[in-house]
């Protein structure tokens, strides 16, 4: 430093220190002493000692000699912290003690200085300035000088200590009365919680850049201790992303998980409360993996604003530069606590950004609420003037509007007479119809029948006379089903409810169709669960069981089986009928219930199918108030439930 000006200036002491583990060596021991290199702000646990890592907790000696240049002004010393305490030593002289040093962890008090150390005219006159330090740790996770040291002109330290704390000062007032203008606000504006939340942000934040750098707090507080003060700085901490992603749902709520807000807080709290539970050495894990969180709740925290902001959300843009220019401040101070970067406490600039951009966003909503409330007023006040006018037309078109109500009325109860007897006149062609059809139908399979009792018919004969037989009675059958559908699908009336035996019906629609599954060799199997008494319509649930179970016994293969079980709940009747069949196709379950639809199966024993029973089945289980499901697979098989409740 012989050539390096000094005047309004300072000088990062940063290379040449050499330093000596175990012992606080006095300055008349330096030179018989064994001593390595090491570049500072450094931490123990990442240096060595004779080819050995030191450990994390103990003692140190620092040495730096500095060649001074022949013309300086008074000099003085920036050192902020080290880890935990120490003493300084310039040619021999004690400057500066921060805490209390000591060989042994009880007798140790760790303390943070914040002072610069003026070096006395008579020490700097030399041309030479030793310079020791005797460091201990003994509270801290690790050891070691943790910010850069600096020489330089006393009274530009001085200066630039002032301006700092000026400016400190300045941020800290105006975080402060932002904090109080925006619970303010809430007071007069309870609906707006955003403005509570930011009261949250603004404190929390004033007292962690009020406890780092200049640590303003201690100007404040100068009795505050050290561990106080410490904690101070991880609670904040801790709690400054958990109330900034509850500003950031309580605006964009719509945009932001509440899992996540409710996790955050979760976190944090169980940090905060570790706060106050483990031991002093131990704090600093907690901050390693809760820095990791911080970062991801910060990035999580712009991908909302990213979401508002694509759905033109207010201020969202804002909010998205003024994150991105705090989250890399923030991972700059992260590093910084672990001596990996040699820049720090640089937050409080990316605080001034964000806050900027919060008041901003705030600002912009307060003031459009503002407008807001003032064009209703305007147009209320409008309203006022003109409201008996207006009641006077609108109640003159009111009535307008009965009577043409009323017209319609008339109109709509004419035409449905009209449409009742049209209906009533199809119901009894319908009838007429069905009749005339089934009647020659009837007839004809009569006549086949006698026909093949006549003993006359050769075998394609008896063949084609049967399958006469089977067209006459499946047309029947289709005339019978369409005369039914239309009697349910435009009756009104509620089915007569009452009190049913479902094991018995069960049972006796099962012996109905004993001798139809015999003949494919399908065994019926019932899991009837004692006997169930059960208010529902008889004839209704018997042709809904009797549809299901000549489905199941028609799509079954041969040697099938099919099960059939009840249960009866508080709630409600559950009748399952389950088959081996083909099962139903995606395409299948999309027009299951419609009128003469074709499904993917086919009968097994080549029966026919109409293509309505399970229309018919939908439109009775409707009437009876309950619901149907389907569960099946191609290929394997189905299972029709039935769900009727308990009035």
């Amino acid at each position: 430093m012989r050539d390096t000006s000094l005047e309004e200036d300072m000088v990062l002491l940063q290379k040449s220190w050499q330093f000596h583990v175990h012992h606080f060596l006095k300055p008349d021991q330096t030179d018989t002493a064994h001593w390595e290199n090491v570049d500072l702000p450094q931490r123990w646990d990442r240096m060595s000692w004779k080819d050995n890592k030191i450990p994390q907790f103990g003692i140190m000696t620092y040495k730096l000699v500095v060649l001074l240049p022949n013309d300086h002004p008074p000099l003085g010393i920036k050192l902020y912290e080290s880890l935990s305490a120490h003493k300084l030593f310039v040619n021999g002289e004690l400057l500066d003690e921060n805490g209390k040093i000591s060989k042994q962890k009880e007798s140790e008090q760790p303390s943070y200085n914040n002072q610069i150390i003026p070096i006395p005219k008579k020490l700097s006159s030399k041309d030479t300035l030793q310079i020791i330090l005797h460091v201990s740790n003994w509270n801290y996770v690790y050891g070691g000088i943790k910010s850069n040291v600096y020489l330089g002109d006393l009274k530009y330290l001085e200066e630039n200590k002032e301006k700092k704390i000026a400016v400190s000062g300045l941020l800290l007032g105006a975080i402060f009365l932002l904090g109080i203008s925006q619970f303010i606000l809430f007071a007069f504006r309870r609906e707006s919680y955003y403005y509570l939340c930011l009261t949250l942000v603004s404190f929390t934040l004033f007292l962690r850049l009020a406890s780092v750098d200049e640590m303003i707090i201690k100007i404040l507080l100068p009795n505050l201790n050290h561990h106080t003060l410490l904690d101070i700085r991880w609670i904040t901490t801790y709690l400054a992303l958990p109330a900034t992603l509850l500003f950031i749902y309580t605006f964009y709520t719509k945009y932001t998980k509440k899992w996540i807000l409710v996790f955050s807080w979760v976190f944090a709290m169980i940090h905060v409360i570790a706060v106050f539970i483990v031991p002093y050495t131990s704090k600093i894990y907690l901050a390693y993996h809760f820095h990791i969180f911080m970062v991801l709740g910060a990035i999580y925290i712009v991908y909302v604003c990213v979401v508002a902001a694509r759905k033109k959300e207010l201020g969202a843009r804002t909010l998205i530069v003024g994150l991105l220019i705090t989250i890399p401040l923030m991972v700059v101070d992260i590093l910084y606590a672990q001596l990996l970067s040699p820049i720090g406490n640089v937050i409080g600039w990316g605080i001034i950004f964000f806050f900027l951009a919060l008041f901003t966003v705030t600002a912009k909503r307060f003031s459009l609420a503002l407008r807001n409330e003032e064009k209703l007023t305007a147009e209320l006040s409008n309203v006022n003037k003109n409201l008996e006018e207006i009641v006077e037309v609108r109640t003159r078109h009111i009535e307008e509007k009965n009577v043409l109500i009323e017209e319609q009325k008339e109109v709509l109860q004419n035409q449905h007479d009209s449409l009742k007897l049209l209906l009533k006149d199809q119901e009894t062609l319908m009838a007429m119809i069905a009749h005339d059809l089934k009647a020659p139908l009837n007839r004809a399979a009569g006549l086949a029948e006698v026909l093949s009792l006549s003993g006359e018919l050769s075998d394609d004969q008896l063949a084609l006379n049967k399958k006469i037989i089977e067209v006459a009675h499946s047309g029947s059958k289709l005339i019978e089903q369409l005369t039914m559908l239309q009697k349910y699908e435009q009756s009104e009336d509620n089915l007569k409810m009452e009190k049913c035996e479902i094991d018995k019906l069960l049972s006796d629609q099962l012996e109905g169709y004993e001798k139809s599954a015999t003949d494919k060799k399908i065994k019926l199997i019932s899991n009837l669960n004692g006997p169930i008494v059960f208010k529902t319509n008889k004839d209704a649930l018997s042709r809904i069981l009797d549809n299901l179970i000549s489905n199941a016994i028609k799509f079954s293969p041969p040697y099938g089986t099919i099960k059939i079980d009840t249960s009866l709940s508080e709630k409600e009747l559950v009748i399952k009928i389950t088959d081996e069949g083909p099962g139903f196709t995606h395409e299948d379950k999309e027009k299951l219930f419609g009128k003469f639809q074709r499904l993917s199966a086919q009968p097994t024993g080549g029966e026919s199918s109409t293509g309505l029973g399970l229309s018919i089945i939908k439109i009775l289980v409707d009437k009876l108030e309950g619901k149907i499901k389907l569960k099946s697979k191609p290929g394997q098989g189905a299972t029709f439930i039935l769900h009727f409740p308990i009035k």
